[in-house]
């Protein structure tokens, strides 16, 4: 099957995360590169997103409203 390509505002939708979160998270190695379709144009393969979304560390706060809840 192929991969639909994500262009950066369906990515913003989808995580949640802003224009530069995103841009900051690819330069740190926190986010996926995305791959380029065009002379101008990139994207991220939507089952790149989907892995990332999954596996993210959670951050401390929901971590701790887990354990507060009794849910972790």
């Amino acid at each position: 099957m192929i991969d639909r390509i994500l262009r950066r505002r369906e990515v913003e939708a989808c995580t949640g995360l802003s224009r530069a979160t995103i841009y900051e998270g690819i330069a740190n190695g926190e986010f996926p590169r995305p791959v380029k379709i065009g002379r101008r144009a990139v994207g991220w393969p939507e089952s790149v997103v989907a892995d990332w979304l999954a596996n993210r560390p959670l951050t401390a706060s929901s971590q701790t409203d887990e354990v507060s809840n009794g849910w972790g």
